[in-house]
C-alpha cells in the first residue's frame, strides 16, 4: 500500500471529470475533498440527496437505503444526474 493511503473511505464512489478543464471531483465531498462552488445535502430517514455545482456542471446524487436493517442485510441504491449547459458555437 502506498504511503499516506487511507482505507477510511471504503465503498462505492462516483467521480466526474470536466473534459474541457480536466478537473476531477466526486459526486459527494468525499473522497476527493474538492470544494464545490455550491453544495447542499438533505437527509431523511431513508435517503440522502447531495446537490453540488462545479463551474457550469450541476450534479444531484440521491442515495436511498433500507432503514432499520442490520448491516448484514443493508441495501442501498444510488442515482446521479448531471446538468451541463449547452455550448454556444
Amino acid at each position: 500500500m502506498a504511503r499516506g493511503c487511507h482505507l477510511r473511505f471504503v465503498g462505492t464512489y462516483i467521480f466526474l471529470r470536466d473534459v474541457h478543464s480536466a478537473k476531477v471531483w466526486s459526486a459527494g465531498y468525499q473522497p476527493s475533498s474538492v470544494e464545490a462552488d455550491s453544495y447542499e445535502v438533505e437527509y431523511s430517514e431513508d435517503r440522502a440527496e447531495i446537490v453540488r455545482r462545479d463551474g457550469a456542471i450541476r450534479t444531484t446524487l440521491e442515495v436511498a437505503s433500507r432503514p432499520r436493517m442490520t448491516p448484514k442485510f443493508a441495501a442501498s441504491r444510488s442515482r446521479i444526474s448531471a446538468t451541463v449547459p449547452a455550448r454556444s458555437s
